[in-house]
């Protein structure tokens, strides 16, 4: 909002609306992907629920939209777990953009 403040200060006509914030999560863990896509309370999660709640009230809202994706997709496997070395070539240049 403070951006938004400087441009009319300067000058700069803004439309009084306000931005819309949009965001995509990739998850290759299919019990990640229920519990952020399906709003059941189930007694082994609990405490994820008491401590992550809003993350699904921003799915409902649609803010937050959570998606399937392939393990082999996931770049940050190379950081986290043992690969192959195709993989991790693969990931690699991803991650560096080249």
């Amino acid at each position: 909002m403070r951006l938004l403040n400087e441009a009319k200060a300067i000058g700069i006509n803004i439309l009084h609306t306000k931005p819309i914030i949009r965001c995509t999560v990739f998850e290759d863990n299919e019990g990640a992907l229920e519990l952020a896509n399906v709003p059941k309370m189930r007694a082994r999660t609990k405490h994820i629920n008491s401590k992550y709640h809003h993350f699904r009230d921003f799915v409902i809202r649609k803010v937050v939209s959570v998606l399937a994706c392939d393990t082999s997709a996931q770049l940050g496997d190379g950081f986290t777990k043992s690969v192959t070395k195709d993989i991790f070539l693969k990931h690699r240049k991803a991650i560096l953009g080249w």
